[in-house]
């Protein structure tokens, strides 16, 4: 409600570093919470504490590895790999929401799925979407390396982010769909040969199914949660143009990849599921900047109240509903309560 009722921009970004200063807490301070929390604790234990940080890069997604191992050999409690992290994607964050309009609720809206479902539970590919957001920012400021080097970072955390290296090729380009085509095709080969023997993982696990069902039937709300404002987005091409000239290029992309990614509702739902988090911070700009070019000025306030209805709409179905809700993260816990 502070994103509609608020509305000097500073008066914002006060209100969101206070709330950041708050998820840092409770994201941070977690105790088995999130469905992924008995996995990184184990690989925590099993870290000696004599591993050099140099370790770290000769392994595969050697970003995480490094926070592990830095926290191991520091001699500090497994908490600390959560706190660690939780900082850095609040720092990626910041500096993502502080570039559009209507910060607080950018970030009200990253609450139910990129904070609570992704970023107290798949820790890696958190990292790494917090990454590419970063990345994306210079993807606005038409800057190519800079845009290569945050999803080279972010890949780091989370392999399946060399899938969005062509992106870098765009930057201060004109968007065309022929271009968006021909960028693909010469560059997608490069983040191939990046993903290296990952592909093979990723085929037998989300395509062929070797090690079991990896379907994710959340995977398909939380798919037509983003496709709700890429619909409204090409409905308002025009005037979205026009009022976000700044942001167009990159909203574009993402929409267009958006509507590319329906096929996997049937291939693999799992898929699915870690594209779409690439796409959900996107889609929560676009969805706030569409409604601002459909809204008249004196309606605007009443129309800002129609995402954050979307979201505690998918929030509450999936607190009633999800199985994984139930058994990963109630009752909250934090190392704080404990005696």
């Amino acid at each position: 409600m502070l994103g509609v009722a608020l509305q000097r921009r500073n008066d914002q970004i006060l209100v969101a570093i206070l709330c950041m200063l708050f998820l840092l807490l409770f994201m941070g301070t977690r105790y088995y919470v999130g469905c992924d929390y008995t996995g990184y604790l184990n690989r925590y234990e099993e870290t000696s504490i004599h591993t050099p940080l140099t370790a770290a890069f000769a392994l595969t997604e050697s970003g995480f590895e490094l926070i592990v191992i830095g926290v191991v050999t520091s001699g500090l409690d497994f908490v600390w790999v959560n706190i660690v992290s939780s900082a850095i994607m609040l720092c990626c964050w910041f500096y993502f929401i502080r570039q559009f309009p209507n910060p607080l609720m950018i970030l009200a809206l990253l609450f139910p799925v990129i904070i609570m479902q992704l970023g107290m539970s798949g820790l890696r590919q958190a990292l790494a979407v917090s990454f590419v957001m970063v990345g994306s920012i210079s993807f606005i400021n038409q800057k190519k390396l800079a845009t290569a080097f945050w999803i080279l970072i972010a890949a780091q955390f989370h392999s399946s982010a060399y899938i969005l290296l062509p992106l870098a090729a765009l930057a201060g380009t004109r968007i065309s769909f022929g271009r968006l085509t021909w960028t693909a095709v010469a560059l997608l080969p490069i983040a191939l040969f990046l993903l290296g023997d990952r592909i093979d993982t990723y085929q037998d696990r989300y395509i062929e199914q070797i090690y079991g069902d990896q379907s994710s039937g959340g995977a398909v709300f939380r798919y037509f949660l983003v496709l709700i404002p890429t619909v409204l987005f090409f409905l308002n091409l025009q005037k979205m143009e026009e009022s976000f000239q700044r942001y167009h290029g990159l909203l574009t992309i993402l929409n267009l990849a958006t509507i590319s990614a329906a096929p996997l509702i049937f291939l693999s739902t799992f898929a699915l599921h870690r594209f779409g988090f690439y796409l959900m911070p996107f889609s929560i700009v676009t969805f706030i900047c569409v409604i601002r070019v459909m809204f008249r000025p004196e309606d605007l306030r009443l129309g800002m109240l129609i995402p954050p209805t979307v979201y505690a709409v998918y929030a509450v179905g999936w607190q009633t509903l999800s199985g994984h809700y139930q058994s990963c993260y109630a009752p909250y816990q934090s190392v704080l309560f404990l005696s």
